[in-house]
Order: C-alpha cells, then sequence, then structure tokens
C-alpha cells in the first residue's frame, strides 16, 4: 500500500502543469516538461536537457542577443543564429585553434525545446568563449520564449578558465 501512494504521488508530480508566468530576470524556467533525453552535442558533452545548469546562466548577460519573452520562435531564432554567426571567423593562414567556431544544438521534448549555442574562440579581446541557453514553450501551432541566459569565459582576470557569469574585464 505504500508504495502505491509513492507511485501515485510521483505520477500526479510528473503530469503537473508548469506555472504560466514567466521567469525572475536571473532564475531559470522550471524543465518539469522539458526532461527527456536528447541527441549529444560534442562540443558542450550535454546529453539532454537535465545536463544543463540553467541556474550557471545569466539573463542580465544575453541582453545584448536584443530577445523578449514570449516572442515567437520564429524572430528569436533568425536573431540568436545573427548574433552568434562566426564574425572574421579567421583567414586560411590562421590555424583551427584560432578561427571562431560556433554549435548549434536543439533539444526537444514534450511541450518544450531547448536551443543551445556555443562559440568558442571569439574574435574579441575580452570573451574568449560565450555558451548561450533559450527555453521555447509550446503555444498554440508554435513556440515562444520562455527563458534564456548566457556565461562566458574570459581571456584575461582572475577567472580565464571556468564559465562565469561576470562581464570580462
Amino acid at each position: 500500500m505504500k508504495h502505491l501512494a509513492v507511485i501515485t504521488a510521483l505520477f500526479l508530480t510528473a503530469c503537473s502543469q508548469q506555472p504560466e508566468t514567466p521567469a525572475a530576470v536571473d532564475a531559470p524556467l522550471p524543465l518539469g516538461i522539458l526532461e527527456s533525453p536528447a541527441t549529444p552535442d560534442s562540443a558542450t558533452g550535454i546529453m539532454r536537457i537535465a545536463d544543463i545548469d540553467f541556474a550557471s546562466y545569466s539573463r542580465s548577460l544575453a541582453k545584448t542577443v536584443g530577445l523578449e519573452i514570449g516572442e515567437p520562435m520564429s524572430t528569436v531564432t533568425p536573431k540568436i543564429e545573427t548574433y552568434f554567426s562566426p564574425q572574421g571567423g579567421g583567414s586560411e593562414g590562421d590555424s583551427l585553434q584560432e578561427k571562431t567556431e560556433t554549435e548549434f544544438s536543439t533539444f526537444g521534448a514534450q511541450g518544450g525545446k531547448v536551443t543551445l549555442v556555443e562559440r568558442v574562440n571569439v574574435k574579441d579581446d575580452s570573451v574568449k568563449a560565450e555558451q548561450f541557453y533559450a527555453i521555447f514553450k509550446a503555444k498554440g501551432e508554435g513556440f515562444i520564449l520562455a527563458d534564456y541566459g548566457m556565461k562566458v569565459k574570459c581571456y584575461r582576470g582572475e577567472n580565464t578558465l571556468n564559465w562565469q557569469t561576470a562581464l570580462c574585464p
């Protein structure tokens, strides 16, 4: 009988609806509906949505991408692609390590999608790499932006090895 109560509680928790209000400025949206496995992302090592630590990103840092919560995916995706397109990806004489590389991944599940973008070897004097996520929630026939965030690695400063949400010096 105890097992039936536990199973019922787990089932009710798994089937509960997500809140309709958007997340706070730097707080990620709960992802109860987005916990299914996804295709492996080779650059980041992320195998499924549950592998993404949404709390380690900052929406404030991602404001430069120019997104608004509630925008349709059809207008958000081109903005993300434009922002993260390699600019000045290096000349033919550059080594492969010096070329800007960008990898886009989309993870899908019932009720939503997550786009993850990583850009490395950025042609910038302070930012070495950027990692960005956008959560899209199903609405009608399409999807709308529910949350987003970014973290960076810096070329200089006290922290040049780890991802951070502070601006690079």
